[in-house]
């Protein structure tokens, strides 16, 4: 039995399936597992934002206009981000010796701290993803996204 309703809509077009969407896929699968996991541990103020411009900072700080271009946010966004994690004691801003305007942000004792729980978090998802497709499927993964990012 046909919908009467259904004849006379226009029929819509169904999205292509294409490489794009499998990246962005994986990408929020891992993400979401990374902040459930992290938060798990206690550290509730990890969020997906949170690892967006952590995964921009390196272990020795950066300054602040340097951290922004990075992340290709915006300097609002980049600077609430900094605020909501110096609230919560992960980073710190300190003035530059350099350039007294400038601003170098950097992890307080707290957020180098986290740091080892969120490195052994990324280690125990790719454990996962070895015990779903075998280490020789992770391993040809990675050289692949690496050809194709060169």
């Amino acid at each position: 039995m046909v919908d009467k309703n259904s004849e006379n809509e226009p029929k819509i077009p169904q999205y292509p399936s294409h490489i794009g969407w499998t990246i962005a896929k994986i990408s929020r699968l891992w993400s979401q597992q990374f902040v459930q996991k992290t938060n798990a541990l206690g550290h509730n103020w990890f969020t997906l934002s949170a690892s967006n411009l952590l995964g921009h900072l390196p272990r020795k700080g950066l300054n602040q206009k340097a951290l922004t271009t990075r992340t290709g946010l915006t300097k609002q966004a980049v600077n609430q981000q900094i605020d909501d994690l110096v609230k919560a004691n992960i980073l710190k801003r300190t003035v530059s010796q350099t350039d007294k305007r400038a601003r170098i942000i950097s992890y307080t004792d707290k957020g180098l701290a986290a740091l080892k729980d969120i490195d052994k978090i990324k280690l125990e998802i790719e454990q996962d993803y070895i015990k779903i497709i075998g280490q020789d499927a992770l391993d040809q993964l990675i050289k692949t996204v690496d050809k194709l990012t060169e």
